[in-house]
């Protein structure tokens, strides 16, 4: 059989990384193995009606692919494809695209019972394997007796695939080391869910992906990819502008490679660590001769090695630099806690680290008054602060997060937000009423010292201003009524009364999303007293 061609089948390269000092270069082999049996020949075609010559085909068959394999018995042809219900004939014919040929082989058998065809020439075969192109797969239908649909052959390249690892080892290990010491003493840096020995200092999990590092895989037909064109198993993802892959559970993977002669190179070394060793086998395949050389370099030849299972593995030592916390800038809310006596409002901060593999994440939040200089205002495990600030002033905040190992995040700074307090006595706050009027008297524990209050259940307290988000500050107490406090088109009914008198008391918030003009309304409900004491405003 002329020019065989083998499935696809599963050839796994672990490369496991570490840090350490030298890079081993090993000496040059040549390729010395036996050549696995070549599994039979498969082809793919692209069936559509518009490939039908003359034509026309069956536009109401939709376009698919179909297969066809040879057979565990000489001679044998099997295909698979989807058929139209008065399907009569299937047939391999020779000729190009765009033309129409002669009935080579009749594959007919495959209707209604999904049978091979038997006793094809094996020099059919042979040319089938040799010059796919020349030959194409037809259907024809009661409907459409001159070709329903068509697809021209194209042979299935074998491809094998190479799973990538990565281990760190403590400074000092000795090389080569056994399995037992490996398991021990290193940490995979590849593998999510790996516990890193307590000697590297690392007591928690999932830091694969935080060591950037990188590997260039090169191969038969211009194959050419690094780690960030691998395909991690179990969800995990590759960012190619970082060469980080993270989360998952399964080595990261390059799918689709020719089997031939290849070659992996460590195209970027974890910052910090250091080559110390390199160590390749090609499993089932012992004959299979590896060439290393300086930088991790690793070689070796897969052609006609069906079977081979390439192990090659990169040991590093050193103290490792990881890939800083991704940070969120800070977004500014108004919180409901009370106002403070002297005027200070609460605020709530919120950030937080985008990417959290590196354990624990600490963070510091510093904030610039008036566009000063920033200082420190709280630090914590928590992604979210509540600070107070008096109102009058601009703010802007920064964050900077730390992950387990120390590693810090560059500053991290939010938009800059104006907060104001808008008195009961402001003019730009009008009063309507008819009986009682709204009236304004001093007032325990008021912000301004004063607010201004009605029960009147006609009664209304307006603003119109620009604002991002606004709270209505007013006291609860025993002769307190309920309101409906409308901001912007949200209205909320809130209840003033209280056993004791509590003031400042911040009773409705709203986040308009963005900045624009809102309006406020403070409508009473009859059934008690309502005191406005200010309307706090951010923006």
């Amino acid at each position: 059989m002329v020019g065989r061609f083998a499935r696809r089948t599963g050839v796994a390269l672990f490369v496991a990384l570490l840090s350490a000092s030298a890079a081993t270069a090993g000496g040059v082999g040549a390729r010395i193995a036996y050549a696995d049996a070549p599994p039979p020949p498969r082809w793919t075609y692209d069936l559509s009606s518009n490939n039908v010559v003359p034509g026309p085909g069956d536009p109401s068959i939709d376009d698919s692919r179909g297969f066809l394999r040879e057979g565990d018995t000489p001679g044998e042809l099997c295909p698979g494809l989807n058929l139209p219900s008065d399907a009569t004939s299937i047939g391999i014919y020779h000729a190009a695209a765009g033309a129409t040929g002669l009935l080579i082989v009749d594959l007919s058998a495959y209707i209604g019972e999904f049978q091979c065809t038997d006793d094809v020439p094996q020099v059919t075969i042979d040319d089938l394997v040799a010059n796919p192109a020349d030959y194409y797969i037809q259907v024809d239908s009661d409907s459409y007796p001159d070709g329903a649909t068509r697809g021209q052959l194209a042979i299935v390249v074998p491809t094998v695939y190479m799973d990538v690892l990565a281990w760190l080892c403590p400074t000092g290990m000795s090389f080569p080391a056994t399995d037992k010491m490996i398991d021990k003493s290193c940490g995979a840096i590849s593998v999510p869910g790996q516990d890193f020995p307590g000697q590297l200092g690392f007591t928690a999990t999932d830091y694969a992906g935080m060591f950037p590092w990188d590997v260039r895989v090169q191969g038969p037909a211009g194959y050419d990819r690094h780690l960030a064109d691998a395909t991690e198993d179990a969800g995990g993802t590759c960012d190619p502008s970082t060469l980080i892959c993270r989360y998952g559970s399964l080595p990261f993977t390059f799918f689709n490679l020719q089997p031939g002669p290849t070659t992996v190179d460590m195209s970027a070394v974890p910052t910090g660590m250091r080559l110390a060793y390199t160590h390749a086998v090609i499993e089932n395949e012992p004959d299979i001769a590896v060439t290393y050389g300086p930088g991790g370099h690793v070689a070796f030849d897969l052609t006609g090695a069906y079977n081979a299972v390439p192990i090659v593995r990169y040991y590093f030592t050193g103290s490792p630099k990881l890939a800083p916390p991704a940070e969120l800038p800070p977004v500014v809310h108004l919180s409901q806690a009370p106002v403070s006596a002297n005027g200070p409002i609460a605020l709530t901060v919120q950030y937080g680290a985008t990417e959290m593999g590196n354990g624990p994440v600490s963070y510091a939040l510093q904030v610039a008054t008036d566009g000063g200089s920033f200082k420190g205002l709280a630090s914590g495990s928590k992604p979210v602060a509540t600070v107070r600030e008096l109102p009058g002033h601009s703010y802007q905040f920064r964050v900077q997060a730390t992950d387990a190992f120390g590693v810090k995040s560059g500053w991290v700074a939010g938009e800059t937000v104006q907060l104001d307090a808008i008195q009961d006595t402001d003019p730009a706050v009008q009063y309507f009423a008819y009986d009682p009027a709204w009236q304004t008297g001093s007032t325990k524990g008021a912000l301004g010292g004063t607010t201004t209050w009605t029960s009147d259940g006609s009664a209304d307290a307006q603003l119109s201003i620009d604002a991002i988000e606004i709270g209505v500050v007013m006291p609860l107490e025993p002769s307190g009524g309920h309101a409906t406090v409308q901001l912007g088109f949200q209205s909320q009914t809130v209840d003033l009364s209280a056993s004791t008198w509590q003031p400042r008391q911040v009773v409705a918030v709203q986040d308009f999303g963005g900045l624009g003009t809102q309006q406020v309304h403070i409508l009473p409900r009859g059934d008690g007293r309502i005191d406005l004491d200010e309307i706090i405003v951010l923006h």
